[in-house]
């Protein structure tokens, strides 16, 4: 068994559009290749739209299947417990209360659907 230590590199996803977002990827990558196991990649993202994940990756399977590899896209943590404390924070939705007694009567109506 192998020691598949990971390393890391950033991507810059700017497309050269007039849009003014700087979008990028932290990606870590295996060390070693070995044809007997499997070659992980893992794509964080923070600064980036998911469409611009969503091209990357695909444009990347496309390549990949001219050289005889598949790439399989699967969430690194795809069961998330939202509320462990060993979850990725932004998998867990924070539930904010909302005072209506405080707003306008104009916004309660319009939440109320009475517009």
């Amino acid at each position: 068994v192998q020691d598949f230590t990971f390393k890391n590199t950033s991507l810059d996803l700017d497309d050269g559009s007039k849009n003014g977002r700087v979008e990028w990827v932290n990606i870590k990558y295996h060390s070693v290749y070995d044809p007997e196991q499997a070659f992980e990649m893992i794509i964080e993202w923070m600064v980036a739209t998911g469409n611009s994940i969503s091209e990357i990756v695909m444009g990347w399977s496309r390549k990949t299947t001219s050289t005889g590899l598949h790439l399989v896209p699967i969430p690194t943590d795809p069961f998330a417990l939202p509320f462990s404390s060993k979850s990725d924070p932004l998998r867990g939705p924070i539930y904010i209360t909302l005072s209506i007694d405080s707003l306008p009567k104009i916004a309660t109506k319009l939440l109320e659907g009475n517009v």
